[in-house]
């Protein structure tokens, strides 16, 4: 396959299958095999360090807050960011999947994040969720500055670099569509979901996509939402720039939506 999340009508259709039972049974000797890969944390480590200048990151040394909400992200995270120099404070680091807060990267749930941030004087903070394909930021003054700034910031530094196209859902701030006009680009609006907003990005050949939850895909490491992905870009926008993060988001400007569910 092409690693892209099916869409939901196939989705659906596989659900339909296990609750219909439309699959043959084996015994033990019929079953396929299972392997082992040992080296998913560095390969996976590899694609990301690839689109970002790891030299020019690691000059800077950055001081860093992670909160993983004792998810799975901590441990790939933090050894990433060791790669590019940074110094790292971990919370909610045990990977127990006993949440520590709410498990939306959301500001009503970082709280302890926006404190440990201001309190250290830290240069930036980041939250993932349980799963850690969504990324939202802490500024350095223990602000949250929402988890829709993740994609347009990832955004504003490839647009930095070339032109070309970006994808997004329809639920996601227009601030990409303003960065992304200003670079003489053109943003695909989807419908909502990761495996849409993908599918468009392979369609139009588009240099970033992703979702206003926080969600950033970079189709040169993966046709899906990464944390990993986002916290790169941040990185190297910040490094490059020599500008704060509430420097950026003021660069970008006040953007405002009402969110419910």
């Amino acid at each position: 396959g092409n690693g892209v999340a099916p869409p939901s009508d196939a989705a659906e259709q596989i659900k339909q299958y296990f609750f219909d039972k439309h699959f043959t049974l084996v015994d033990s000797l019929n079953c396929g095999q299972v392997t082992s890969n040992e080296q998913t944390d560095s390969i996976h480590i590899a694609r990301v360090l690839a689109i970002v200048d790891k030299k020019i990151i690691g000059t800077k040394n950055f001081k860093v807050v992670l909160d993983s909400v004792n998810g799975a992200g901590g441990r790939v995270t933090k050894k990433i960011l060791a790669e590019l120099g940074c110094e790292v404070v971990a919370i909610n680091d045990e990977p127990s999947g006993l949440f520590a807060h709410g498990p939306e990267p959301t500001a009503e749930n970082l709280t302890g994040l926006c404190e440990v941030v201001k309190t250290k004087q830290f240069d930036i903070g980041f939250a993932q969720d349980p799963d850690a394909d969504r990324l939202s930021i802490v500024d350095e003054t223990g602000t949250c500055i929402g988890e829709e700034y993740t994609l347009a910031l990832a955004a504003k530094y490839i647009f930095s670099k070339k032109t070309g196209s970006a994808a997004t859902n329809l639920s996601t701030s227009r601030m990409i569509d303003d960065i992304v006009e200003k670079a003489g680009g053109l943003v695909y609006r989807t419908a909502v979901g990761e495996a849409n907003v993908a599918a468009a990005m392979l369609e139009h050949s588009c240099i970033i996509g992703g979702e206003g939850n926080g969600g950033v895909i970079d189709l040169r490491v993966g046709p899906v939402r990464d944390s990993l992905v986002g916290i790169a870009l941040v990185l190297q926008l910040m490094a490059e720039t020599g500008k704060s993060i509430s420097q950026l988001v003021g660069e970008i400007g006040g953007y405002y939506m009402s969110k419910d569910k």
